[in-house]
């Protein structure tokens, strides 16, 4: 299972990843579909993103793996 978490103080999505599930991209979307970041690296375990350009809002994290796809919601308060 994958899950994610915001920190608003570093601007940081932290997202991790079972170790034998490699992540093979991540992308995250405002809440009208428009595409705010994009990342193409293969990865296992925990991998944190920097995007400080995000403001306050709702967003999804689209992460493709090996295995499946899947969409995990989270907030953004600054």
């Amino acid at each position: 299972n994958s899950s994610i978490f915001f920190n608003g103080n570093e601007n940081a999505l932290t997202m991790s990843a079972a170790e034998a599930e490699k992540i093979y991209s991540v992308s995250v979307v405002d809440v009208t579909g428009r595409k705010v970041f994009s990342s193409t690296s293969v990865s296992s375990g925990q991998r944190k993103y920097f995007l400080p350009e995000l403001t306050s809002g709702i967003y999804f994290a689209i992460i493709k793996s090996e295995k499946k796809i899947s969409s995990l919601k989270f907030v953004v308060t600054k």
